[in-house]
């Protein structure tokens, strides 16, 4: 009986480790629109709940406090947000990587064609936000995380 136990524990993480490490179309994916770093942050004039952010690029994106997924963003963070399928922003912090244009993202990635989808959760569901692949990405990297750069493509990051 222990055996027969032991064999369905095994087999059972076999599939769990599978199934985490494979890209699962019927989830969402968040479609990038606008991508930089922020310069500053100020209350918008026009909207209570909503703050302007100001990008290095000369760029403004205006954010509605309900429409991050995790935290929001700071000054020299990468903002990455979108319209579709609803608005969202995704604050990214510069990463221990040794090029300071690496904003590191440690989650399951998959290549996808012309772009990288990276693994999130939003409000307590499974998601993915899908960035525009750099060129030069490994696909066998990508389970490392990506690296994004200030234009918002993914890069792989390879085993050190």
């Amino acid at each position: 009986m222990r055996t027969i136990a032991m064999t369905f524990v095994a087999v059972c993480g076999l599939l769990l480790v599978s199934a985490c490490n494979s890209y699962n179309a019927s989830l969402t994916a968040y479609e990038l629109d606008q991508a930089g770093v922020v310069v500053t942050a100020a209350p918008s004039t026009t909207t209570q709940s909503t703050l302007d952010y100001s990008l290095r690029d000369g760029q403004t994106v205006s954010v509605d406090s309900h429409s991050w997924i995790y935290s929001s963003a700071v000054a020299g963070d990468l903002l990455l947000a979108g319209s579709r399928p609803a608005p969202w922003a995704l604050a990214v912090r510069p990463g221990p990587q040794a090029s300071p244009e690496c904003f590191s993202i440690n989650s399951a990635a998959f290549d996808h064609g012309d772009s990288v989808a990276v693994a999130v959760t939003v409000e307590a569901h499974d998601a993915y936000v899908r960035l525009p692949k750099a060129s030069g990405v490994v696909p066998a990297d990508l389970h490392n995380g990506v690296c994004v750069d200030e234009a918002g493509r993914a890069h792989s990051i390879p085993l050190r």
